[in-house]
């Protein structure tokens, strides 16, 4: 392929990932847009309370009030939920800290390791099916180079990645979102999850008994 049209290739891609990129940015920019002007207006016109509403919406205010009581009283539901919604990825909590304070309240390992990992697993699901069902909206955020080689290292180097990812102090939720919009084998990717995790709060425990 001479040079000249390569380079008009080039263009083309970079001119279609711009627009991709413009457009969708542009349409979030227009929902949010129009949700802050509806609360406005409902505030102007008919001094809406958007607290108040969220209390009184049926089973809303009531499930949200459940999780807090569970989590506040350290049940063994709550410790699941706590780490089920703190490994979120738009939720940044260091989870390292919360494992070694469930440990420092003298819970033994056994319950708190199936507890933490149980509920880190699952929140890792939802952070991968969240990629999997935004993707399509995202990944035009991502340039389609860019896409094709983190798709080939993922296939090539994957198990280590995923099982390292989660072995290592690392912002996984990240990865794990990033991996459903890319859409990599969920089974596959669950089982080194797990692995990972695993091993990494046994490490963590034993590190936790030599050092405190």
């Amino acid at each position: 392929m001479p040079k000249k049209s390569k380079f008009k290739k080039k263009i083309n891609e970079v001119r279609n990932d711009l627009i991709d990129k413009i457009i969708a940015v542009t349409l979030f920019a227009i929902a949010g847009f129009f949700m802050w002007a509806l609360v406005q207006l409902l505030v102007y016109f008919y001094d809406f309370d958007l607290l108040l509403w969220i209390q009184n919406l049926p089973y809303i205010y009531s499930t949200f009030q459940y999780f807090f009581d569970e989590i506040s009283t350290r049940s063994d539901l709550g410790i699941f939920y706590l780490f089920l919604f703190s490994s979120l990825f738009f939720l940044p909590i260091p989870l390292e800290a919360l494992y070694f304070a469930m440990l420092k309240e003298g819970l033994t390992f056994h319950k708190t390791f199936t507890l933490v990992i149980f509920g880190m697993v699952v929140g890792q699901i939802i952070n991968y099916m969240l990629g999997r069902i935004l993707g399509f909206i995202l990944i035009s955020f991502i340039k389609k180079k860019t896409r094709k080689n983190i798709q080939q290292k993922l296939s090539k180097y994957g198990i280590f990645a995923i099982t390292t990812v989660h072995l290592i102090p690392f912002p996984f939720q990240i990865f794990n979102f990033i991996s459903g919009i890319l859409k990599y084998n969920f089974l596959k990717w669950l089982l080194f999850v797990i692995i990972g995790l695993s091993l990494k709060h046994i490490i963590m425990y034993n590190l936790y008994n030599i050092f405190f």
